[in-house]
């Protein structure tokens, strides 16, 4: 399977679409790509089943394609324990890296580097790595859909630079921990990084984490 693909069934699976659909305009936001390309790739994803798609209705894994996104997530998360644990990278940088090797991990190179790390249970944030086949155990959620005081962990961002003050912009990183502390009509206020920023509604809707 290419990256780009792997990409959007993971972008699918971290929106929900494991039991609901999604959006097309979601998957579009989420992979900063224009929403007929969207559309282009979900009907190449449900041709090989992949994927259910119905126009304007949205797109969700089948069961093909959750195994699929199981062994892209179990892949990184490997490889976050490794750079992690053996080169001394931050939760930040090792997050970052294994975007990249997720892509580049046939099965049989996981299942040789899950042997060497002598079958890791969690990965640095503390959620169980998935077994093959296996989803995840981590419930993955909208920031914006978390009630007041609920603790997270960070799981991806997408903002625009401009939706974020200062405070955020070094504060709001995948892989740390965040409170909502306060909520109104149209804001958040949430402690991250030691730092407390502001996001809009509309921004928080945008920013997933990891909620045991």
């Amino acid at each position: 399977m290419t990256q780009s693909k792997e990409d959007y069934i993971k972008a699918i699976y971290t929106a929900g679409g494991v039991s609901e659909r999604v959006p097309t305009a979601t998957v579009a936001r989420m992979l900063s790509i224009a929403p007929a390309s969207v559309t282009e790739m979900n009907v190449k994803l449900a041709k090989e089943g992949l994927v259910e798609y119905e126009p304007y209705k949205g797109v969700k894994l089948t069961e093909k394609g959750i195994a699929a996104v199981v062994n892209v997530i179990r892949s990184h998360e490997l490889w976050e324990v490794f750079l992690t644990s053996y080169l001394g990278l931050s939760m930040h940088e090792a997050h970052q890296e294994a975007e990249r090797l997720e892509h580049a991990t046939s099965p049989l190179l996981a299942e040789r580097l899950d042997e060497f790390l002598q079958h890791p249970e969690t990965c640095p944030l503390g959620s169980g790595i998935p077994r093959p086949g296996m989803l995840p155990e981590v419930q993955i959620e909208r920031l914006s859909d978390l009630e007041t005081s609920t603790e997270a962990v960070l799981y991806k961002l997408f903002l625009d630079r401009d939706e974020v003050d200062e405070d955020g912009k070094n504060a709001l990183k995948p892989g740390r921990s965040i409170v909502i502390l306060l909520r109104d009509d149209d804001t958040l206020t949430v402690e991250c990084g030691g730092r407390t920023c502001k996001l809009s509604l509309e921004a928080a809707k945008r920013v997933l984490v990891s909620v045991e």
